[in-house]
């Protein structure tokens, strides 16, 4: 296997991992438009804002820790494979790997729908519920 297609498909499990360390305990400090979860919903509130990152971190961390492993070993079965073999093996897994990785951001919204408000206040009903676990 080409070393560029194991480069481009360790890519996105490893920057996974390491949004996932970087967020599942704290987000960026600030709101802004240049970095971090950034959806509307998100940017509502501080709370919000850290909710989202907290939420998808752990997320991020899980999936790419998975990610990681499953691509070593699709690595490991194809090291060996022709140019062209190896280059439809990495797209097939890159596109699964977006795909994942782009449905994190419905499953974030939907969490940051059920705890919060379109105001970014925290529903009370969720917020008793989570703090007596």
């Amino acid at each position: 296997m080409n070393f560029l297609y194991i480069i481009t498909i360790f890519l996105l499990p490893v920057m996974m991992i390491g949004m996932g360390f970087l967020w599942r305990k704290n987000g960026p400090k600030q709101i802004n438009s240049l970095y971090g979860y950034r959806t509307t919903q998100s940017m509502t509130s501080r709370e919000t804002w850290d909710f989202a990152h907290i939420y998808a971190g752990k997320i991020y961390l899980r999936t790419g820790i998975v990610f990681f492993i499953l691509t070593l070993l699709i690595c490991i079965y194809f090291w060996s494979a022709d140019d062209d073999t190896a280059g439809i093996v990495s797209v097939i897994v890159m596109t699964i790997q977006l795909i994942i990785f782009i449905l994190t951001i419905p499953i974030t919204e939907s969490a940051l729908k059920k705890n919060f408000d379109k105001n970014g206040k925290r529903n009370p009903e969720n917020h008793l519920k989570n703090n007596s676990k």
